[in-house]
């Protein structure tokens, strides 16, 4: 529930940037129904109603790459692929819009 000109953080993994994430078949991960990319959550959020009034990717504060984490990056932008990151989320600022189902 979002109070009359009210916002909302909305966060969700980034499927692009997950390891061994796949659009195709049920999400690695077992406790994550489905998961996103960025365009598709963006096209979900609009879809139902919300304005996107900020977006960005966030690692937590704890993050501390290994060095196993270093060489798979590395490995990666060697071969023109995006840099997985698992602990990598989307956070979106989001308020509803005018005509949004109440």
């Amino acid at each position: 529930m979002i109070a009359p000109g009210g916002q909302a953080i909305v966060s969700t993994p980034d499927r692009d940037r997950l390891e061994k994430a796949t659009c195709l078949g049920p999400p690695h991960n077992p406790r994550h129904i489905r998961e996103w990319n960025a365009e598709e959550f963006e096209l979900l959020l609009s879809s139902h109603g919300f304005e996107i009034l900020r977006a960005r990717h966030l690692l937590p504060r704890s993050y501390s790459p290994t060095v196993l984490d270093a060489k798979i990056a590395i490995h990666r932008l060697l071969h023109g692929k995006a840099v997985p990151d698992r602990r990598s989320c989307m956070v979106y600022l989001v308020k509803p819009t005018q005509d949004a189902p109440r």
